[in-house]
């Protein structure tokens, strides 16, 4: 039996599959890259507090475990903590239930400082070199100092001293008043998890397991045989032998959960289109309360951020119109139905009309009484189209609107600067509609804002900027771009440690965008790897069928995943459920098992089955 909590079968609870979650992604909102800094900072605090241990000698360093056990994280920041782990080497399990299930890092012999920085998943940034390397700037962490307990006996003796002592006499005819609990005795309701209390059936299940086995005896029941509380309790006491807990360094109190607090958001998921308008107080801009504690500057903000994504079935669905709005929609409705000019500004419109026998859509945008012409789009999945669709304010004073397909930021179709600060979106019919005819109702699926108070401006967090030179130290590495005269296209060479004793180094060249990483990997030749990752231009350039195009780009990045280095692929966090995807899906596992869920509630119509007979033995 493995007593580190190294292999899957050991793990109370093992990680989380990492295929969902996409660091690069997760990295263009303002809330998750403060906590990946502070994540970065305290793992690799554990790590360095491990390798400068004076009480434990360097050949027994790799037969204890150095743990930091983490506070309840809300669960989207549980998740990056998980990812953050596997980018140090480090291994990551859950424990607990519920409000209380924590995230359990431990630091073991093959745990290593990475090179490659959350900022320096973005082109151009030069925030690493200004405040310095992880290494350098990373204090060690200090052990956690055990709770010092009172001794039983004294306090059982302390409690006798301090209660009052019953009388022989003979019954007193006072009425019969609630005494007043002795000093130092516990108050308040003590409910299960309270050890100390006799009326607590956990702890009297605790003591006469204890007793029975000091007694030799064994303890009846389900998951116990011979032996087996004696060889639980040696082996978890052999386990704590070789934990060494530490403090955590920083402050996470506006990424845990708050089991007092019972606010949930308000959310409308679904439109149905009818031929009217749809609005919704779930699509508004505003953050909510849970997003204002995560980004406390957006209080001091007065501008419009955020992300809208939404679903559309190819089969079941029609043409649409997107509506940005910059005030109520008692105002803009006059605006959008054409009866009149509105109250407020005029909203700015969207509108998709579906071409299903050419596998495309065609859009326009612009005002509500004045758009432009019409532009292609086709279609980046066979049976459903998933749009997004980001706003932000500029340097240049306006606000900035991008929409695409699929996962954002890729897959951009569409880019306009507007002076118009939207309040809120919705949804509603296109403006051609043909005269006398009725539009069959459908849904629009999937409606999620968020990012409302973090959302980053461009450029986007990537791994297209990357170009690993394979076989090259970082001064080897250096000279080689001087000699080409290509120094001015890096930002920075990372030296990354070798795979194997007999394996040279690697070096990871952070270019300034993803073009020039293209450049660079050519003009070097030979071991030099450009990274690809994002599809960002949709359509692409040159391609014929756009469904193709999806599969072969979906093959080309895991083809070029798949010969990178293992330490590159743990740097840039492309792990084997990337490199080795067994699922077919583009939106994520969210809207599958809200498809699945819609199917099983479909087929429930009618009265229920009748029971299979008992099967008759003779």
């Amino acid at each position: 039996r493995c007593p580190h909590f190294l292999c899957r079968a050991c793990a109370a609870h093992a990680m989380e599959s990492l295929e969902d979650v996409d660091l690069a992604k997760e990295l263009n909102f303002r809330g998750r890259v403060r906590f990946l800094e502070l994540v970065e900072e305290e793992l690799a605090g554990l790590i360095l507090a491990a390798r400068t241990q004076p009480d434990v000698a360097p050949e027994k360093l790799a037969d204890r475990l150095f743990r930091l056990v983490f506070p309840p994280l809300k669960p989207r920041f549980a998740t990056l903590l998980q990812v953050t782990a596997a980018r140090f080497n480090l291994k990551a399990s859950l424990r607990g239930w519920g409000d209380d299930r924590r995230v359990v890092v431990d630091s073991t012999a093959g745990a290593t400082l990475p090179a490659v920085e959350c900022s320096d998943f973005f082109p151009g940034s030069d925030v690493g070199r200004m405040r310095g390397r992880l290494g350098k700037r990373a204090r060690a962490a200090q052990p956690r100092r055990p709770a010092v307990a009172a001794p039983v006996e004294a306090e059982a003796a302390e409690l006798r001293e301090t209660s009052p002592k019953k009388e022989l006499s003979s019954p007193s005819k006072e009425p019969n008043l609630p005494r007043k609990p002795p000093a130092g005795a516990r108050r308040g309701m003590q409910g299960w998890s309270d050890e100390s209390s006799d009326d607590d059936w956990i702890a009297k299940r605790r003591k006469a397991s204890a007793a029975s086995a000091a007694s030799g005896k064994v303890v009846k029941g389900r998951g116990f045989k011979p032996g087996g509380g004696e060889d639980a309790a040696s082996a978890a006491a052999a386990l704590e032998d070789h934990i060494l807990e530490f403090e955590l360094q920083k402050d996470y109190a506006k990424y845990t959960i708050d089991p007092d607090v019972n606010w949930s958001p308000h959310r409308k998921p679904w439109a149905e289109l009818a031929g009217g308008w749809e609005f919704s107080g779930a699509w508004s801009f505003e953050p909510d309360e849970q997003e204002q504690l995560e980004d406390a500057q957006s209080r001091q903000r007065r501008d419009a951020r955020g992300v809208a994504v939404w679903r559309v079935e190819h089969a079941k669905g029609g043409n649409f119109s997107v509506a940005l709005i910059a005030g109520s929609p008692g105002e803009a409705r006059p605006w959008l139905e054409g009866r009149s000019s509105g109250r407020g500004e005029e909203p700015f419109v969207l509108e998709f009309r579906l071409d299903a026998p050419n596998k495309t859509w065609e859009f326009r945008f612009g005002r509500a009484t004045n758009r432009q012409a019409w532009k292609p789009l086709p279609w980046s999945n066979m049976h459903r189209s998933s749009f997004w669709l980001a706003t932000l304010p500029g340097e240049d004073g306006k606000q900035h609107i991008m929409v695409g397909l699929d996962e954002f930021p890729e897959r951009r179709f569409f880019f306009a600067k507007v002076r118009f600060r939207p309040s809120a979106f919705g949804f509603g019919p296109p403006a051609e509609a043909p005269r006398g005819s009725r539009p069959e109702p459908f849904y629009v699926r999937d409606v999620v804002i968020f990012g409302r108070a973090s959302l980053l401006p461009p450029p986007f967090a990537q791994r297209d900027h990357f170009v690993e030179l394979a076989g090259r130290s970082r001064s080897e590495a250096n000279k080689l771009l001087e000699r080409l005269g290509l120094s001015d296209k890096v930002v920075s060479t990372l030296e990354l440690g070798a795979a194997g004793a007999d394996e040279s180094a690697t070096s990871l060249l952070v270019c300034t965008s993803s073009a020039e990483a293209v450049a660079v990997a050519e003009a070097i030749g030979a071991g030099a790897t450009a990274v690809l990752s994002s599809q960002w231009a949709w359509p692409p350039a040159g391609a014929g069928d756009s469904l193709e195009a999806v599969r072969a780009h979906a093959a080309s990045s895991r083809d070029c995943w798949s010969k990178l280095g293992s330490e590159v692929t743990r740097e840039l966090a492309i792990f084997e459920e990337h490199t080795q995807r067994r699922t077919k899906h583009l939106e994520g596992m969210r809207i599958e098992k809200t498809s699945a869920a819609r199917t099983i509630l479909g087929n429930l119509r009618g009265a229920a089955p009748l029971p299979k007979p008992p099967e008759v033995q003779r």
